[in-house]
Parts: structure tokens; sequence; C-alpha cells
């Protein structure tokens, strides 16, 4: 029988965590090179950015009110983003708070990969590899320095199955409570990830009722968690304190509405499982490889329940694509640890198998060798460009170009911010009006401009049409664009070579309405071109 592995050093089991500091300043360090943020990027910063407020105000019931209102969104990651307010209410703020949410994820890996690997030297070297690839991935890079919900879940899944893990294995009634209440706020971060870990406890729970391991209770533990579970759900979905029932009623209506929602899509088929499992890798195809083969070792290690669920996540994370195809790597960012802990344990495991040191050495060499080789001819290829450098490519997924913040600085001293705003342009992503009303609230911190409401868009996601299904005629837009005092016309209208007809149209039209006059012309570059803002005000 070969000799175990060693023991490690002492000082050699804080190598996991000086990676981990290592990788959070570089993750951190990176987040004031974002552009300005898209639509879905605003969407969840300005309701965060409302939730920090109405705290910072004092002003409870207004907070509930806002916690509660009827969302596609369950309102719980928007909440943490809110902490990054704290710092200011710059574009960062949230950004920042996201980045640290993934920091903690990553921080919380380190006791799990070394419970997966077994301890000793392997698990040192598994829970170092595993931190540099949760924080060497373009992908996680890339979304957990965006004000996005999927680094929350990330942590809030992992918070879930430590809570399981401790409660089985002292079967301890708190901690099964506590895995339950988990479970619960993960879907409350958002709906679909949260599903992802309570399959996850749940596949584990009903295989330990099947086999019965020695020293585990498995009906008592799965009794309590499902208790903690139903009191976090019951109250959000029931009764919604100190809203009403009425309030629960609608949290289910939405609830469902979300989960419905990949039905009007179309999945591209079985083959687009491989394409999401290829994300997975993030950094180059060896590691790619390992994180398969991991996955592999973990089902094959499926009695263990830390690696069972591992394996679980790594797996169904991929699958969802088949249902939710429109969000192809984003999605996997939520699993994107049980990856990482199996496949840097296989790889810890190939390093540090038990037959001398100078095969371990010639072993770590070959693979540094075949990361490096490979990362150089992602980027000879082209796309692999943006695998191998993270931290300078696509800082910040679906933003606006560059130049934007200063153009907009500009253009909302001409606004009021007690009257609502059409903006025209921009295709309705990189510039969305959310991003004015955040602007205009930096500079003039008035409360309406987040608390307003509007009964109509403020913008075209898409052309408008009539009752009659045709699009607006010059009429039907003049109509429209009466109920605003202020209308802004991006010209060009798309900054990214995307033009859309009717933005152009419509700016074409805003220059002769009849009830507007020109208020200013704002001009700047936006990605090293030169483009204007021109504000229109309704005619008194």
């Amino acid at each position: 029988m070969a000799p175990p592995a060693p023991e490690s050093a002492p000082w050699t089991r804080l190598l996991p965590w000086i990676a981990l500091g290592l990788g959070a300043y570089g993750l951190l360090d990176g987040i004031g090179a974002g552009s300005t943020p898209g639509s879905d990027e605003c969407m969840h910063s300005i309701a965060a950015l409302r939730l920090f407020e109405l705290i910072r105000l004092g002003d409870w019931s207004g907070f509930w009110r806002e916690f509660h209102k009827p969302e596609f969104y369950t309102p719980l990651g928007r909440l943490g983003m809110g902490l990054g307010y704290l710092g200011g209410l710059e574009f960062d703020a949230p950004r920042t708070a996201t980045a640290w949410a993934w920091i903690f994820t990553t921080g919380l890996c380190i006791p799990l990969t070394r419970r997966v690997a077994g301890g000793g030297a392997v698990a040192t070297l598994a829970s170092t590899l595993c931190v540099a690839m949760m924080l060497g991935s373009w992908l996680a890079v890339s979304y957990c320095r965006g004000a996005y919900l999927e680094g929350w879940s990330a942590a809030v899944t992992l918070l879930s199955l430590g809570a399981y893990l401790k409660a089985r294995d002292g079967t301890s009634r708190p901690w099964a409570i506590t895995c339950g209440l988990l479970l619960g706020m993960a879907i409350l971060v958002k709906a679909t990830y949260g599903l992802f870990a309570l399959g996850a406890v749940g596949l584990s729970g009903i295989f330990d009722l099947v086999q019965r391991p020695k020293g585990v209770a498995p009906a008592l533990l799965a009794g309590n968690v499902f208790l903690g579970a139903l009191l976090c759900l019951g109250w959000w979905f029931v009764l919604p304190l100190p809203m009403g029932f009425d309030y629960g009623a609608l949290h289910r209506a939405n609830f469902v509405e979300y989960l419905t929602k990949a039905g009007a899509l179309n999945s591209p088929g079985p083959g687009f499982i491989f394409v999401a499992w290829a994300f997975m890798a993030c950094y180059s195809l060896p590691i790619f490889a390992a994180q398969v083969a991991g996955l592999a070792w973990g089902c094959k290690r499926w009695s263990c329940p830390a690696t069972r669920m591992c394996a679980i996540l790594g797996i169904v994370g991929p699958l969802a694509f088949v249902l939710y195809p429109f969000r192809i790597d984003r999605f996997l960012i939520p699993t994107l640890f049980g990856g990482c802990v199996l496949g840097s344990t296989i790889l810890a495991r190939f390093i540090w198998r038990p037959d001398g040191a100078r095969q371990r050495s010639l072993r770590m060499g070959l693979l540094l060798v075949t990361v490096i080789a490979s990362s150089s001819l992602e980027a000879v290829l082209g796309p692999g460009q943006r695998w191998v450098n993270p931290f300078a490519d696509r800082s910040v997924p679906a933003g606006g170009p560059r130049g934007t913040q200063a153009l907009l600085n500009q253009a909302v001293t001409h606004l009021n911010a007690y009257v609502p705003f059409l903006w025209i342009g921009g295709t309705g992503t990189e510039l969305p009006p959310t991003l004015v009303d955040w602007t205009l609230y930096q500079t003039q911190r008035v409360p309406e401009v987040l608390f307003k409401d509007r009964d109509d868009q403020a913008w075209f996601w898409e052309e408008p049409t009539g009752a009659d299904g045709q699009p607006w005629t010059r009429g039907d837009f003049q109509e429209y664009t009466s109920s605003y005092f202020h209308v802004l016309v991006l010209d060009p209208p798309d900054p990214r070579s995307r033009p859309r007809e009717f933005e152009e149209r419509y700016a074409d039209w805003m220059t002769t309405h009849p009830g507007f006059e020109l208020l200013a012309t704002e001009t700047g570059t936006l990605d090293g071109q030169p483009f204007r803002v021109r504000v229109y005000r309704k005619l008194r």
C-alpha cells in the first residue's frame, strides 16, 4: 500500500488565506475601471438604493412597503447590495458590496475544500487551488464586479450547505433549522438559484433517508430543515409581516411568473449543456478537464455528503441552461464553487501522489506549463483573450460605452428632478433611464427621483405599436411624448453600432415636435466617437 501524503507544516495552512487576500485585492482594485452600469445593474442598484435611503432616513414603514413591493425579483440580494452605499452613492458602491460577497463565498470554500480533500498537505494545496479558481475566473471577475445577484446567491447557497453539514455532523436541531432558514433566504435572494440550493440539500437528505448512515438521524434532520424553510418561506409567501395576506398572494404570483418565464424561450437543445460545462473552466482547458474529472470523482464518492452536494451543484448548474438559455454565463456563478472544490481536489491529489518530492515537483511544473501554454493558445485564437485577461477585458458586462458618465453629468444639469423625462437612444440596455435617475440623484439628492412612480415606460425596449398592431405614426409618438416634461435624445441613437430604425425615426421627429423646444445640447465622446445629447423641454 502506498504511504499516505505527509501532513502540511502549520504555516502552510495560511497559504489559501494568503491567496484569498491577493485575489481579493485584485478583484476590488479593478472595480473603478468598469464602465457605467447597464440596464440590469441599474435595476438592481436603484432598488438597493431605495432600501438603503429609507433605512438611512429611519422611514421603517416606507422600508417595509418597498421591501415587500411586488416585483419580478425578490429583494434580499438587493438589500445586501445596499451595504455598498455606506461608502457613497457612486456607481461602484453596489459593485463593491457584490465583490465582497464573492470574496466571502471564496473564503467559505476553504474549509469546504479541506473537508472534501480529507486534510493534510492535499487539503492545503486543494484549498489554495480552489481560491485561485474562484478568483481567477473571468466569469466570476466580470459578474462579481457588477451589481448582479449571482454572487449573493452563491454566498447564501454555500452557507446553507455548511449549515446542513454542521447539522448532519452532530444531529444538531439549531443548525438544521438554520439550514432551512438559509434555504428560504436563498429563494429570497433570487428564486431560480435558491432552487439549486434546495435541490442540493434535498437530494442529499433523500440519499441519507435511503441509506440510513450510522450516527445520522435523517428523518429528524429533514424535519428540522423543513421547519426552518417553512418559517422563512411561510413569512414571505403567506403572511409577509408587517404587511398582510394580500402581499403574500402577490409574492406567490410573482414567483410563478418568474419560474415560468423560460417557457417562452427556445432551448438550443442538449448540445447546449456541453457549452455550459465548457464555461465552467473560465480560464483554460486543463482546468476544465480537472473540473470534469473532479465531478466524476465526486460522483464516485457519493457517500460523502460534502462531496455529494458539490457534485450535485456542479452538474445541476449547467443543466439549468436547458430551461434558461438566455443567461448562459451568469447562471453558472451560484454553482461555480462546486466544480472548483472538486476540480482543485482532484488536481491536488494528482500532484501530491505519495511517490516522492521530485515527482510531485515535476507534476506541478507540468500543470503550470500546460495552463500557461493553453492560455497563450486561447489568446492567439481570439475568443480566449477574455478568458486569459479577465481583469482587463469586459470588466463589467453590458456596461455603457466609455465617456457615458461625463456626458450624463452634463445632461442632467438641465433636468428638473420633480418632473418625468423620456429617454430615446442607447438600445435600451447600455443607457437606460434608470442610469439618468441615478446620476440625477447623485447630484441633486431629491427623493422624488428614487421614489416616483412611472405610469408609462420612460424608454423603448422595442418598437411600440398601436391598438391595431401597427407601429406608431408621428401623431401617436407626439401624443405619447406630451405626457413628459423633458425628452432626452442620444444623437446618433446607438453607441454600439446596432442601430434601431424606429429610434432614429423618433429622434428625427423630436426635431419638429410642435410641443417641445430644444433646451440644450451637450456633446461628448462615447468609445472615442463623437456623440451629443439633445435635451427638449415641453412648451408651457
